[in-house]
């Protein structure tokens, strides 16, 4: 995906089917997901909020976009405002180009919330 087929998504608009990934991407998630990885993943993620209101990281199964493009993820608990993000963002210098959280349907980790985050 390019910036403009992402720009077609933000905090308000967030996609409403699932985006593509590499084939490769998506077989490593597969085999992931048959090692247990999630559980691993939810014990560090959880530390790191232990200590902080917002963890941002490298998604380890992005999404197909385009180089130079970088997808992460924002992982956070409760709830959080749109200005709340932006300024995490901001005061952290990634800039980026759009952030939405998927709709209940499309997220693989439903435990912990979190954003997808499209930046340089």
């Amino acid at each position: 995906m390019d910036t403009k087929t992402l720009l077609m998504f933000n905090y308000e608009n967030p996609p409403t089917k699932n985006m593509p990934r590499k084939k490769e991407v998506s077989q490593q998630y597969d085999e992931y997901i048959k090692i247990d990885g999630p559980k691993k993943f939810l014990k560090t993620l959880n530390e790191e909020l232990d200590r902080s209101l917002f963890y941002f990281c490298k998604n380890s199964f992005p999404y197909n976009v385009e180089e130079p493009i970088k997808h992460s993820c924002l992982w956070y608990r409760g709830k959080t405002t749109k200005e709340e993000v932006e300024d995490f963002l901001n005061k952290n210098n990634i800039q980026y180009i759009t952030f939405f959280e998927n709709p209940n349907h499309l997220k693989s980790v439903k435990e912990v919330c979190h954003f997808h985050v499209f930046h340089y």
